[in-house]
């Protein structure tokens, strides 16, 4: 017996010209619907099954994009739409990463659940203020986040294959290849944490393994 599919739902938020800046889509299979949206400022997708995101290069205005569990045949498209400031990504494959590289005007990325082998990619992109990088399951590399000094904004997962003197390290090592870092949450669920290895971090918020604390300067 085959499996339905789903039907879409979709979600919009307008705003006082009664023009659609936001949309909120599930179960998607086209982009017919949002591509009539020429004032989209934010689009968030969960589930569904896309060929592609050429339908978007017609959403000039579009800063924020969202995507959950959402399959997808073929990302090159992505790279083409120059506004994307804001880009979150959970569930994704790993050919991603590719189109990501090349993103070059990306302010922050948030990267969940992504199977990924490494984060190589992300040299590339001289703007990105933040980015948040979830548990992959498997180191991806973190160490290539040292040659992004432009971070501001960090949250990160330990991966797990880490030994505690490897953890303690790279945490030394945030001071002198991020200096522009001043917030910071971590996720080490199999590790200890050492507040020293943070020591000459000039931070205005951290947080670790869920123990949230805001350092006033």
């Amino acid at each position: 017996m085959s499996k339905s599919k789903k039907e879409p739902i979709i979600l919009t938020k307008e705003n006082s010209n009664n023009q659609i800046i936001e949309i909120t889509a599930y179960h998607l299979r086209d982009l017919s619907t949002v591509e009539k949206a020429p004032n989209l400022c934010k689009l968030n997708l969960i589930g569904g099954e896309l060929h592609d995101f050429q339908s978007l290069e017609k959403c000039s205005k579009l800063q924020e994009l969202n995507l959950h569990l959402t399959k997808v045949e073929d990302f090159s498209s992505l790279q083409k739409i120059k506004s994307i400031r804001y880009l979150e990504v959970a569930g994704m494959q790993e050919k991603l990463i590719e189109t990501i590289s090349k993103m070059s005007e990306l302010k922050s990325l948030s990267l969940k659940h992504v199977c990924l082998s490494n984060l190589r990619g992300l040299r590339n992109l001289r703007k990105l203020s933040q980015i948040f990088i979830g548990d992959m399951g498997k180191d991806p590399g973190i160490l290539e986040l040292f040659s992004i000094p432009s971070i501001e904004r960090l949250k990160l997962f330990i991966p797990r294959e880490y030994e505690q003197e490897r953890t303690d390290w790279y945490l030394r090592s945030l001071k002198e290849n991020l200096p522009m870092l001043k917030w910071l949450e971590l996720e080490m669920p199999a590790h200890e944490f050492h507040i020293e290895t943070l020591e000459g971090l000039e931070l205005r918020h951290f947080g670790v393994t869920g123990k949230t604390l805001e350092l006033l300067i």
